[in-house]
């Protein structure tokens, strides 16, 4: 999605449209949309890819299940 940001053309903003109008989401695919060409697309225009860092953290405690968290660089 940073990828189709970062060329910012009426192309990729269809191509992440059409992608987000499947998500359910709590806000508007408009707002999710503006602030992914707006903002993110900026700041990431000179990163060549690894927009996302992984940290794992530990196992949840119900199901011991693998966790991490997801963060933008």
């Amino acid at each position: 999605m940073i990828t189709l940001a970062k060329k910012n053309t009426l192309s990729t903003r269809r191509q992440a449209a059409k992608f987000l109008r499947n998500i359910p989401s709590k806000n508007q695919n408009k707002d999710s949309l503006q602030y992914l060409f707006d903002v993110l697309g900026p700041k990431y225009a000179t990163r060549n890819g690894g927009y996302t860092r992984i940290i794992k953290i530990n196992n949840r405690a119900g199901d011991n299940a693998k966790m991490a968290i997801i963060k933008l660089v």
